[in-house]
């Protein structure tokens, strides 16, 4: 039974001991995720992550056992269960899991979760109608379950929201991250149903293949149930140029 849906970005600068300068520009966002999806997490037994990823189409795939932020450039280990973080962990780790997959695991260990982890990677650049189809899709996954289930988003807004940003800047990425923050924070998942493939493509807007997934399976959870979706958590900040989202959406 799906409750939740988070929306969180997908950077490594999420964990903390990067250290230096990194850390310190990124404190309040990662207190602003961890209080967000910690918000929902712990009644939850599974969480589906939905980002994007080196796929041609979308692909899922169950996350298990030692991860590592190694292709990030950080060998910070990741572990994504079932169970507990060994205190010694042995064995290879996974780094070619998605950033994705990782921030989920990296939240999974900081929130002391136990749920079990799958990965929904979508290509950065699928129609609106595959999301939509996506979306939907999930909703049907998830509609006769019994136990609890959240959805965690991970995703970043426009990359060029400022000179020094990654994508250098671009006059519309303001107006489209503007769009983007008062959906998360507001619930409005028509609005991000709505947003441009070509211009979110020009800002380096890579989240939105999944924020569109995203709000397809809570446009067809709506349709489903009575209980009304109350969104919270609405947090937006950009200290390297780059739009970054904190929001929930529970039922």
């Amino acid at each position: 039974m799906l409750n939740a849906v988070c929306f969180v970005p997908a950077t490594p600068l999420l964990v903390p001991r990067m250290g230096g300068a990194a850390a310190a520009e990124t404190e309040e966002l990662r207190r602003a995720v961890l209080a967000a999806v910690g918000s929902v997490a712990g009644p939850a037994t599974a969480w589906t992550v939905l980002g994007t990823g080196p796929v041609d189409s979308a692909q899922t795939t169950a996350l298990s056992g030692a991860g590592s932020f190694g292709a990030y450039g950080l060998d910070e280990p990741v572990w994504f269960g079932p169970g507990a973080a060994p205190e010694d962990p042995t064995g290879p780790r996974d780094r070619t899991v998605a950033l994705p997959g990782l921030i989920a695991g990296w939240l999974r260990g900081e929130l002391g979760a136990q749920a079990e982890l799958d990965l929904v990677q979508v290509p950065v650049d699928a129609e609106p109608a595959q999301c939509a189809q996506l979306g939907a899709e999930l909703d049907e996954r998830f509609a006769d379950e019994k136990d609890r289930r959240i959805v965690l988003v991970v995703a970043d807004g426009p990359d060029s929201l400022t000179p020094q940003a990654p994508g250098a800047l671009h006059p519309d990425a303001a107006a489209v991250d503007a769009v983007v923050a008062e959906a998360i924070a507001s619930g409005d998942h028509e609005a991000l149903a709505g947003l441009d493939s070509a211009r979110a493509a020009e800002v380096g807007l890579e989240g939105r293949a999944p924020w569109q997934a995203a709000a397809a399976l809570a446009t067809a959870r709506a349709a489903r149930t009575v209980v009304p979706m109350i969104s919270g958590y609405g947090f937006h900040c950009a200290p390297y140029g780059v739009g970054y989202h904190v929001g929930v959406w529970r039922w």
